[in-house]
Order: C-alpha cells, then sequence, then structure tokens
C-alpha cells in the first residue's frame, strides 16, 4: 500500500481520479497501486509526501499466502479476487467501497427474481435464519422467501393502493391526465397539487439521461407508511425530470461491509432504464417493501460465503457514495430514510439531491 501524506486537500481531485482512498482513521490517502509515472506525479506535487512501503521478497510473499490457505480454501479466496454475479457489471467498483469481496448485478428486476428463485436453500438446522430464507416471530414483511418472489413478480397491490392514497384527489384541469393504473405518477395530483409545487432548475446542455441511485435498505424501525412515501417523491421525481425531457435510469443499491471494516459487498439492480416507462410496481417494491431487502438481497449475499453472512451477523450498511467518493456528471443520489416523520416535506429534504436539474417544492 502506497500512503500519500500532507497538503493534500488541494490536490483531492487529483488523488481520486488515481484511486485513491481517504482514511478517516489515519488521516492519509491509501493507493493499492500507483504505476511509476503516477507516484513521480503525486511527488511532483506541491506539499505532497508519498511513502512506499519496503520491497518483499516474492517468496516471503508466497510463503504468507500459502500459511493462510486452509484445506478448503483455493487461492482465489485468500488474495480477495472478487466474486462477480448476476448479468451486468455496470457499476461494479463505481462505489465508495472499492473491489468488494462479491458484487452482485443485474440489468432487472425480474433478472434478479429469477436468480434468487434458483438459488439452493439452505438447510437451517430448525432454527430461523434470517437472510432470506425463513422468518422468524415478529418479522416486518413477507412470512417466507416464496411469498416474496410471488409479490416482486405479481405486483405489490397493497403497496399500489397506499400510493393511490398518499395522490391527492385530481384536479380539475384540461392537462393531460396521467394516472397510477397507467404506470407513471400524476405529479399535478400529489397532494392536491398543482405543477407550480415545483419549481425548473436549468437543465444540463447536451447530457439528458439521468441516473438515480436509490438506497434500498430500510432501517427496521420504519414504517410501511413511510417508505411509501419515500416511494411517490422518487417517482414524483422522476415524472417530472422525464417532462422536462430527461431520461432517467432507476438503480436500487444496497451496499454493506463487513465488522471488521475490511470486506465490503454490493448488490445493485436495475429497477427502470433511461427510455423505459416507470413501472410504479417495481418501485414500490424495490424501495418500498423491506423484503427486498431481507429476503431477496439477503438472500442472494447469503448464498455466497464470501459475504460471511450469519443468522443473527449481516454486517453493516455503508453508504453508496459520500464526500470523497460522489456521484458523477448526471449522477445522484437518494439515501434511505432514518427517522420517520408525518411531514413529507420534511422528508423530502432527506431524500432530494441539492443538485437535480428539477426540485420537487413544498408548500414552505
Amino acid at each position: 500500500m502506497i500512503i500519500v501524506t500532507g497538503r493534500t486537500f488541494e490536490h483531492r481531485d487529483k488523488l481520486i481520479n488515481m484511486g485513491g482512498r481517504w482514511s478517516n482513521t489515519d488521516h492519509h490517502w491509501q493507493f493499492t497501486h500507483l504505476t511509476h509515472t503516477q507516484v513521480a506525479t503525486l511527488r511532483g506535487l506541491v506539499g505532497l509526501m508519498v511513502v512506499e512501503p519496503a520491497r518483499r521478497d516474492p517468496m516471503a510473499i508466497l510463503a504468507g499466502w500459502l500459511a493462510e490457505l486452509d484445506d478448503d480454501q483455493d487461492a482465489r479466496t485468500v488474495r480477495n479476487d472478487p466474486v462477480i454475479v448476476g448479468d451486468d457489471t455496470t457499476y461494479y467498483n463505481h462505489f465508495a467501497d472499492q473491489d468488494p469481496v462479491a458484487y452482485i448485478g443485474f440489468s432487472s428486476l425480474g433478472a434478479f427474481v429469477d436468480h434468487v428463485a434458483n438459488l439452493p436453500r439452505p438447510d437451517n438446522r430448525n432454527r430461523t435464519c434470517d437472510i432470506g430464507w425463513t422468518a422468524k416471530p415478529g418479522y416486518a414483511g413477507t412470512a417466507s422467501l416464496d411469498e416474496a418472489l410471488k409479490i416482486a413478480r405479481t405486483g405489490w397491490t397493497d403497496g399500489l393502493g397506499m400510493m393511490e392514497q398518499l395522490l391527492a384527489p385530481e384536479p380539475v384541469s384540461k392537462r393531460r391526465r396521467r394516472t397510477v393504473a397507467g404506470g407513471t405518477v400524476n405529479v399535478g395530483r400529489m397532494l392536491a397539487g398543482l405543477p407550480d409545487h415545483m419549481v425548473k432548475r436549468q437543465q444540463i446542455k447536451g447530457r439528458r439521461i439521468i441516473t438515480l441511485f436509490v438506497e434500498t435498505v430500510m432501517w427496521q424501525g420504519i414504517t410501511v407508511n413511510n417508505a411509501m412515501i419515500r416511494v411517490v417523491l422518487i417517482a414524483a421525481m422522476v415524472d417530472r425530470l422525464e417532462q422536462e425531457g430527461y431520461s432517467c435510469n432507476i438503480i436500487a443499491v444496497y451496499c454493506a461491509r463487513r465488522r471488521d471494516g475490511r470486506k465490503a459487498y454490493q448488490t445493485v439492480v436495475h429497477i427502470k432504464d433511461a427510455g423505459e416507462r416507470l413501472s410504479l410496481a417495481d418501485v414500490s417494491f424495490a424501495f418500498g417493501h423491506p423484503s427486498f431487502g431481507r429476503r431477496l438481497v439477503y438472500a442472494a449475499e447469503g448464498s455466497l460465503p464470501q459475504c460471511d453472512l450469519t443468522h443473527d451477523v449481516r454486517g453493516y450498511i455503508s453508504q453508496a457514495f459520500n464526500a470523497i467518493h460522489r456521484t458523477r456528471t448526471n449522477e445522484f443520489y437518494i439515501p434511505q430514510i432514518m427517522q420517520n416523520t408525518s411531514d413529507i416535506w420534511k422528508m423530502l429534504d432527506m431524500i432530494q439531491p441539492n443538485d437535480l436539474p428539477i426540485k420537487l417544492k413544498g408548500n414552505k
């Protein structure tokens, strides 16, 4: 590992572009690999100090690897080579946690559901196991993985019903009608609002595709009503963006780390691709129903020994993006909600990206 210290703040963009990661614990930048040219470039920047590790004997390195091998492990696991599952790797190493031990990526909700449905079921040995397979008493979600799969395939009708209740009666207007049944949200109906509830920001010239990364993880204390309010707001953002001529990708992200902080694993599912029509059934299940994460994601991750999930330990949720590792141009991050609120506009402040090209306006 190569360490960079000194006056790093003024050079942080270059450090990020070279693959550096900031350590909050040690207060320095870390690089797993740099070329000789990159090292020379960093040494030439004013105020930086580059510390390279002492060279190790290749035979000593090999001996260390062999010492770490167990009878049932191979060199692939010891060297932490990633396990990649799924039909889409678009966003591999796209998030703050780099080089995850396992990356699960799927091009659609349907492909992800099919994958989980075909996983071998583990022997739970007469104990409840909350990593996607069976339920424990009081579980908030579906009673079984099979029930979760059925809802994912046929649509969460209760969730769509809640969305209809959250949307206010349609105002009297001659504007083109778009109902929930039609597959998109009529923003004019939302909360008895008119389009005046929205204000436009300057559009990005020449680049019309917007990607929304939405955390699908849900804290167990969040009520279903609050989860569905977030779903309505996300759908309203997409509806308004596409009315303004943008085309939206919606990506469900679930990033986690082991307790030791060293092993990261990620599940990424395309919920909507640019040019596709918004499916409220998919959006409501992925971001409103706890079983998307606590059944499907846990099952997918729980089937991989690299994730090291157990019936009582599933790691810690990690933010997909942070102050050091930010979204790229035309990408926007919608985090999970960490508290319940009866004020929809307060929730909007929690989740609405500040630099989104449009802005849903509250009643302030």
